[in-house]
Parts: C-alpha cells; structure tokens; sequence
C-alpha cells in the first residue's frame, strides 16, 4: 500500500519492516494477509515476491477463497510472471500447472464448460501452455 499511495523510501522500508511472517506458509491461514487487497497486491512486487506470494494463494483457492478482484486476475498475474520460464524451476513450474489444471476442472464458476468460452479461462490455459508440465 505504501507503494500504491507513492510513499517515501523511509515509510516504504517501515512498511517492509511491518511483515512480521517468516514463510509463505504463516500466510496460508493468517485471516489479516489478502492476497487481493484492493490497493498494491500482485501488480506491486517483484518476481521473488510473486514467488512468495503464490503458494498461500493457492493454497487458499483450492480451499475455496477465491478473493480475487475480478474472475481470471489470479490467472493473469500467473501468466504475467512466469512468462520468462527460465526464471522459474521445472517443479515450480509443474506445481502451477497441477494448480492450473486443478481448477480447470474443478473451479465452480467454470467447471461444467464443455467448449473453450471465452469466460473458461483456466482450460484454455491449460490447452494453450501449461499441459506441458503435466
């Protein structure tokens, strides 16, 4: 939020500061931590943030908690920030196309498409790129 709100270097290295979770995981049920704030979020951090900030994600997608602004934004930062695969592994970039296909099949706002609609977006992903890490 400190960077959306254009904040000095001094209140950006406080706000830094402020996280007080120690891994990926602590996110996962911390019930303060939105991965869709409506202010900063995925548009706001850098490649190892988004690293860092996807299992959690995730992991609470499969759970059910599909917070995200708009249906497809947690796709698009997805497809965003693994566009350069090389920055990636092979394991993460299998774990994500496991997620991918996961709700592809099993998302309930898409999963009974049975043609490739323009609103099923996680099965054209998954036909398009990602079949090849599964």
């Amino acid at each position: 939020m400190a960077l959306d709100h254009y904040r000095p270097e001094k209140e950006l290295l406080e706000a830094r500061r402020a996280d007080a979770d120690t891994h990926w995981s602590v996110l996962v049920d911390d019930q303060d931590w939105n991965p869709f704030p409506g202010i900063g979020g995925f548009s706001f951090i850098n490649l190892d943030g988004f690293k860092y900030y996807l299992p959690p994600t995730m992991i609470r997608f499969l759970r059910g908690d599909r917070s995200e602004w708009y249906p497809g934004h947690l796709l698009r930062s997805i497809e965003e920030f693994t566009e350069q695969e090389s920055q990636w592994t092979h394991d993460q970039l299998v774990a994500i196309a496991h997620f991918i296909d996961y709700m592809s099949r099993y998302d309930p706002d898409h999963a009974h498409a049975e043609n490739d609609s323009d609103w099923d977006t996680w099965k054209k992903a998954m036909k398009r790129r990602w079949h090849k890490f599964t």
